[in-house]
């Protein structure tokens, strides 16, 4: 693995405290996301906002060889590695991956970025052959590529490739979340607003040099070059195919590349022999099954029949845990992932934010979290996670559990025989059961729609399915992604599903140019989750989910990232 240059021992936390406005010189590390703080209305900056602060000083990476996890044994090459997952797979466009299924594949098995994280959020260069190259003034980052690295069509990884996969990102056509994560690179909102296809903050040098241009100062930008979205495709290719990209033609530079997809069914991946990472993967194949349900995963793996299996319900949770010789292949990490009440902005129903206090007060989240089964889920108060800077362990919602209080603020709304839909997963449905009872208490009726998010975002996003149980975890350790994906305004469309909330769109402006170890940042969101929590309650939090997943027995070195397993790595001991 002598071309994967790894960054000396910075976790995410030390890369976000490193990276403000840095110098011409190479920086230690950068960050990751699901959307960073770009800016979304016209700020004014704090007045030392410009000031270059805790410039980063060149390290120079070296090169780690593609050792195994202590005590694992040494990697045997061969074998196929079986995921069980609950949900379906749409695409695999890295673009467009919403769901468990489809990122896991696009993030693990199909395609790299420019910067990653390993299982232990240190940060490496991937793609990129070092660290960017940042001026003076934060708003131009120069990427060197790696040379010879090809896509599983055989031809090579050029600059040309990058920038067709940021510009293509912002097609509005596409409906990636892109805006929020690209929105500060200079034209980028051009592209977004149909004005040009080219974003014109993304420049080829040459062909293995790309430069990125900021409108805004973005301490989190370096951040945005390692998510999910922004997985580099091939220009030709993806031209080629045009809208059977992502759904019949897959192509990227990963280490395992698609060979089989009967949707519904089955998915597999071979070995990518080309692979610019030497020497790996070890894994000859891996097969996606979507669709599995519940208890069929379980019966699955306990049959040796898989090798991952996605979470299970909380009755069989229960019963491996308490079985001495499945209860260590049961995986159960703190992570930083909750799931909430997401209200429709423009839904009546909610217009009194009476209303809105009344369903935090009647909801029973202690009774939400144990139907997870053991270990698997806890209260969340607030907005912020464990391992977030901004996060307190201490932190409690205005709203706890308390029915006649709930019931006085609809009588003085005036609220009564609202009726409303919401949307739940179908492995979520137990738990909409239970916020359907609570609602009941306080003479909400509540429709449960169930099914993959997919065949009901359109009517989520119009607003006519009101409320759904939603999930999220950060890409990168940091308080913005929170607000950023949750309460970015988009002016133009007026979303139901978007709240345009000008104290927080100010609280996103002006902390983008602030350092990241400001403790000024730090108290502009512990401002903005009181804005969106307690006085203005946009969303209702539920219950921070554990890492739960179910591993095989002849499972070596496969680190899980939000409870999903890295393969790069992974061998079967057989």
């Amino acid at each position: 693995m002598n071309s994967n240059k790894f960054i000396t021992q910075l976790s995410r936390r030390d890369v976000l405290r490193a990276i403000a406005l840095g110098s011409g010189a190479a920086l230690v590390a950068a960050c990751q996301p699901l959307s960073p703080a770009a800016p979304t209305a016209k700020t004014s900056a704090p007045a030392d906002a410009a000031k270059p602060a805790e410039v980063a000083t060149a390290v120079p990476a070296t090169a780690a060889p593609a050792a195994a996890v202590a005590d694992e044994g040494t990697p045997k090459s061969g074998g196929v590695y079986r995921a069980l997952f609950g949900d379906e797979v749409p695409n695999l466009d890295a673009a467009i991956a919403f769901g468990w299924a489809d990122f896991w594949a696009s993030y693990f098995l199909i395609y790299n970025r420019l910067y990653t994280f390993d299982a232990k959020n240190n940060f490496l260069d991937e793609l990129a052959d070092g660290m960017p190259k940042v001026s003076a003034d934060g708003l131009k980052y120069t990427v060197a590529l790696k040379k010879g690295v090809k896509f599983h069509d055989g031809s090579e990884l050029k600059a040309s490739d990058v920038k067709f996969t940021y510009d293509r990102t912002m097609d509005p056509d596409l409906k990636s979340p892109a805006a929020g994560f690209n929105g500060n690179i200079a034209g980028a909102k051009d592209v977004v607003n149909g004005k040009t296809k080219d974003v014109t903050g993304v420049k080829v040098i040459d062909d293995y040099t790309i430069e990125f241009t900021l409108s805004t100062p973005q301490a989190t930008f370096p951040a945005i070059l390692a998510t999910t979205i922004n997985g580099i495709v091939p220009e030709k290719a993806a031209k080629a195919a045009g809208k059977d990209w992502g759904v019949k033609i897959v192509i990227g530079t990963g280490p395992f590349k698609l060979t089989e997809w009967s949707p519904g069914e089955k998915i597999t991946f071979e070995r990518n022999a080309d692979y610019f990472k030497k020497g790996l993967p070890y894994l000859d194949k891996v097969e996606l099954y979507p669709q599995v349900k519940n208890e069929l995963r379980v019966l699955k793996w306990e049959n040796g029949e898989a090798e991952f299996a996605d979470a299970p319900p909380g009755a069989e949770l229960n019963r491996i845990n308490a079985d001495p010789n499945l209860k260590s292949l049961l995986r159960s990490e703190p992570s930083p992932i909750f799931n909430f009440l997401a209200l429709a902005n423009n839904a009546p129903e909610f217009a009194d934010v009476r209303v809105r206090q009344a369903m935090a007060l009647a909801l029973d989240k202690k009774t939400l979290a144990e139907s997870f089964g053991f270990g698997a889920a806890t209260v969340q108060e607030g907005i912020f996670t464990n391992g977030i800077p901004g996060f307190d362990p201490q932190y409690k919602s205005k709203y706890q559990y308390n029915i006649d209080a709930a019931k006085k603020l609809m009588q003085d709304a005036g609220a009564k025989d609202i009726k409303i839909k919401m949307h739940v997963g179908a492995d979520n449905s137990d738990r909409g059961q239970i916020v359907q009872a609570d609602m009941k208490k306080i003479g909400i009726e509540v429709e449960l729609i169930t099914g993959d998010f997919s065949a009901y975002k359109d009517q989520i996003e119009k607003g006519e399915i009101q409320m759904r149980w939603a999930g999220f975890g950060p890409d990168y350790p940091d308080p913005s992604v929170f607000i950023t994906t949750q309460f970015t305004c988009d002016e133009k469309t007026k979303k139901p599903t978007t709240i345009c909330d000008a104290e927080l769109l100010k609280i996103l402006g002006d902390s983008a140019s602030l350092p990241i170890s400001d403790a000024k940042r730090l108290d502009m969101f512990t401002r903005a989750q009181e804005i969106a929590v307690n006085e203005k309650v946009y969303l209702i939090p539920l219950v921070n989910i554990n890492f739960i997943s179910l591993k095989g027995k002849t499972v070596r070195n496969d680190p899980v990232y939000y409870y999903l397993p890295a393969l790069e790595q992974a061998w079967l001991a057989q």
